[in-house]
């Protein structure tokens, strides 16, 4: 792909995430009635309406129009009208309406067809309710047929009307009765409304229906409501340019209403149809006066792809981009609103891509361009008030891609992508033994010399991954070193590996402009064979991963809920309040510093579910949304990094200690976990959830069957178990589970295809590839054995059953105290570690956690008086806790 395609299918996906408003359109037929002759894209009438069918926009059109509906490109039209007949109508335009993305419409309902819907049933088709737009002929046509005294009863309509919320501006079609060229009278120019009267009484002595045609009369209309409306808010939309042959093409260039535009500052004027072919025209009349406004409906999808993008470049030309506005013209047929939409984001980013391969503006700005003229501009200009939130990402399975092309991207595309999006350097990331984040900030230029010039597939490579095939050297030792950067006994200071960029992980931090992240894997360097390195984490996760999918073709979904705690500098928290409460989010430095971190986290593309106020002083949580295993620890990294940067931001100090005070709640990363298997519509048949699917029951028997040696990795420290006791919501001292019991550490969430579990004994210390993998692990062994989920469903804490009842509730296990890593091995926990985790890779584990608490001992283990505490009397907990409010 050329560094153009690049940006344009960058820009594709990004725009599809975009909310429109569709500033004019005009009502739709109530059924579907496709013309005789298509006139979908011509405004050709009589017998030219038989070329419209050798248009280069209508053979575009058909495209669209039948991968919209699923149907093979060449399809015919006689085909799409029979496609779009078998389908429900209302279906059909609500279907048409949410993949364009439209939010809102605002419809010029002067268009006459009494076989047309009224305003409010297009409410049902957006967001938003649509709002009205007054066509001024029509309305003074309307009132000629009623009142006598015709000028009076006009302009107390539009007094009436610029006062109606439901009406968000006003239209006039002067091109198509007479012309733009339209002279400016005062307000009180008696002469003037004599001329309208005698006008009007001549056209009604011939006994005809009354038609404004006369320019007195449409000098008149046009002078008084733009009097009227003047100073209040609402524009007057202008038919500029191009239409049927009712108009003479020399009389609608938008450049005869300049005379007006001066006269009437205070008045909006919106130039429609981008005023083709006279586009630079009108665009230069929305670049001199603040006043005017220029949209470009009609000419897409009127037009040919070319000449979309000929006219969008005219406009880019001159106008400033905070005047360009869009809309569909959509009118009787809601395809229009759909290829309105669709081939105007294709044309748009198809002209931006061009301006930014060339390096004239960057690819945020492109951006930022559109987000101005899809939505923001018309929502300031109409006073619509909508709040701006994006669609889903990615591109919707009914959009458009011509360009489309499903071979996975190549590793100089890649980098392209990130020259494009002006990416400078490139933060390499790693998550270590003691689960600190550690990184390599590498300039994009040397970074490209190092990746090499492709993507590789590894022996434990997911579908997902975009790995490069040559990395960084690091040092080995650099997953094993602790806190301070000591060296545990027996790692060596020789011996390097390289650090392979992951593509698919990459995110943008808003925190640091021109910089990206991704995380890495590790491989033995190319002289020592090249393999995958078995003690890195994040391949460790990997592989357990593949091993599901492969061996039991079981897929996970993960997420995450992460709390944290805000301290000002001098370690005092933040805030103070309940759990959820307002208090707590009230103005001020730290709800805005929430705020940002919760704005952060969804511009680095990850799901924010929600975020509120925790229990604790201070505490706070936001919770992400579901993800593949390796995507959702990325996730989770990505969020602890945001939550530290952007507290920094605002001087005060992130952490994710697990229990800063010991009379409120503690602070964990719950994680959510569901499945997908060939057993997933099998109930498990339990006796109190008959209709628990079989492999997440078999996934929960596994998981508490080895819930304390999983500890090891999701409750690393001794700090860890300071916050895993009854009574705080912590998950309580037995290992048992219950529907929505928050006091049991695995709790099971959701019903019917929305079942999921959540771990509570997980927390801010814990590595999240090596938290996950021994989770998973533990859930594949139930999967293997087609475990029975024995244990009965815990609804209140273990602790306060009898020692009976827990013994019938098949309860007989407490949560571990201290991490096994400091307990004498057993071979049932031998024999679970070994089938996911590496030899060399426990190893390690153990001498690091070992050597990290044997540090903090001999840093600690005098008394007041100096006196050296013995090791079974000095209080772990306490500083360990300390410790993680320092580096954690």
């Amino acid at each position: 792909m050329t560094t153009n395609q690049v940006v344009i299918s960058q820009l594709r996906k990004a725009i599809s995430s975009i909310p429109l408003i569709d500033n004019h359109a005009h009502n739709i037929l109530e059924s579907y009635n496709p013309p005789a002759k298509l006139t979908l894209v011509s405004e050709a009438s009589g017998s030219a309406r038989d070329d419209a069918v050798y248009s280069l926009a209508h053979i575009r059109m058909l495209r669209y129009l039948a991968q919209f509906l699923g149907l093979p490109a060449e399809s015919s039209w006689e085909k799409i009208t029979e496609s779009i007949k078998e389908m429900d109508y209302a279906l059909f335009c609500q279907t048409l309406i949410k993949s364009s993305g439209i939010q809102t419409i605002l419809i010029d309902d002067g268009l006459p067809n009494e076989n047309c819907l009224d305003i409010v049933w297009h409410d049902k088709l957006t967001p938003y309710p649509n709002k009205r737009i007054v066509r001024i002929e029509a309305l003074f046509e309307s009132i000629i047929s009623q009142e006598e005294d015709f000028t009076s009863a006009f302009t107390d309509s539009i007094r009436k009307l610029v006062d109606d919320p439901h009406v968000a501006g006003f239209k006039s079609i002067a091109a198509y009765r007479d012309g733009l060229d339209i002279d400016y009278i005062p307000d009180d120019d008696q002469e003037a409304q004599d001329a309208l009267i005698q006008s009007v009484e001549e056209m009604k002595a011939t006994g005809e229906p009354y038609r404004v045609t006369k320019r007195e009369v449409i000098r008149w209309l046009v002078n008084k409501t733009l009097s009227i409306i003047s100073g209040k808010g609402k524009p007057i939309q202008f038919h500029t340019g191009f239409g049927d042959n009712d108009l003479t093409l020399t009389r609608s260039n938008a450049a005869l209403l300049q005379t007006l535009v001066r006269h009437y500052p205070d008045a909006y004027f919106v130039l429609l149809h981008s005023g083709y072919p006279f586009a630079r025209q009108a665009g230069y009349l929305a670049t001199v006066y603040p006043n005017v406004y220029l949209d470009f409906g009609l000419a897409i999808p009127l037009l040919s792809g070319d000449g979309q993008r000929s006219v969008l470049r005219h406009l880019f030309e001159l106008c400033p981009t905070n005047k360009l506005l869009w809309s569909s013209d959509a009118a009787f047929y809601p395809e229009l609103f759909y290829l309105g939409a669709m081939q105007s984001k294709d044309a748009i980013a198809e002209v931006l891509a061009d301006l930014v391969s060339r390096n004239e503006i960057t690819y945020d700005d492109s951006i930022r361009i559109v987000e101005r003229v899809l939505f923001k501009n018309s929502n300031q200009l109409y006073g619509l008030g909508l709040d701006y939130k994006e669609l889903d990402s990615g591109l919707e399975p009914n959009t458009v891609d011509l360009a489309k092309n499903s071979a996975p991207p190549s590793l100089p595309t890649l980098i392209t992508s990130l020259k494009i999006q002006n990416i400078k350097f490139v933060r390499l990331v790693w998550v270590d033994y003691v689960n600190l984040i550690r990184y390599r900030v590498i300039p994009i230029n040397h970074f490209t010399s190092v990746v090499g010039s492709k993507l590789i597939r590894s022996f434990s490579s997911l579908d997902s991954e975009q790995l490069a095939e040559g990395g960084i050297s690091i040092v080995q030792a650099g997953l094993g070193l602790v806190t301070n950067d000591g060296l545990p006994p027996g790692l060596s200071t020789s011996g390097d590996c390289d650090l392979k960029p992951d593509f698919s992980s990459m995110w943008k931090p808003t925190y640091a402009p021109c910089h990206a992240y991704m995380m890495g894997r590790f491989f033995h360097k190319s002289h020592d064979g090249g393999a995958e390195l078995d003690i890195c984490p994040r391949t460790i996760l990997q592989r357990v991963v593949e091993r599901a999918e492969r061996q039991h073709g079981a897929k996970f979904l993960v997420g995450f809920e992460t709390e944290f705690i805000l301290l000002h500098q001098d370690g005092s928290p933040a805030s103070t309040g309940a759990w959820s409460t307002t208090r707590k989010l009230q103005c001020g430095p730290v709800t805005n510093c929430v705020h940002e971190i919760a704005q952060t986290i969804l511009d680095a593309g990850i799901e924010l579910q929600l975020y509120h106020a925790e229990s604790a002083d201070g505490q706070y949580e936001v919770v992400t949304g579901p993800m593949g295993p390796i995507q959702a620890a990325d996730a989770l990294v990505a969020t602890r990094e945001i939550i530290y940067n952007v507290a920094q931001k605002y001087n005060l100090q992130a952490t994710l200690c697990p229990r800063m005070y010991s009379h409120q709640a503690g602070t964990a990363a719950h994680v959510h976990i569901s499945i997908q298997s060939a057993h997933s519509n099998t109930p498990s048949s339990h006796p109190d959830v008959p209709d628990l699917p079989k492999d997440l029951a078999s996934l929960m028997s596994g998981v508490l069957a080895h819930l304390p040696t999983i500890c090891a990795f999701t409750l690393p420290l001794d700090a860890s178990y300071a916050r895993v006791m009854d009574g705080v919501w912590s998950g309580g001292a037995w290992v048992n589970w219950g529907r929505e019991n928050k006091e049991a550490p695995l709790r099971l969430c959701g019903s019917g295809k929305n079942f999921n579990v959540e771990l509570k004994a997980f927390d801010g210390l814990a590595n999240p590839y090596f938290g996950l993998a021994a989770v998973l692990a533990g859930g594949i062994t139930g999967l293997r054995d087609e475990r029975t989920l024995e244990m009965r469903d815990c609804r209140i804490l273990a602790s306060q059953l009898t020692e009976e009842r827990r013994k019938e509730m098949h309860i007989g296990t407490k949560m571990p105290t201290r991490s096994i890593v400091f307990e004498p091995e057993t071979e049932e926990r031998s024999n679970f570690l070994k089938e996911w985790l590496p030899d060399d890779a426990w190893a390690l584990y153990k001498t690091v956690r070992k050597f990290e608490r044997d540090n903090l001992y001999a840093e600690h283990s005098r008394d007041d008086y100096g006196q050296k505490i013995p090791k079974e009397h000095f209080d772990h907990k306490k500083w360990s806790t300390l410790f993680c409010q320092k580096h954690y």
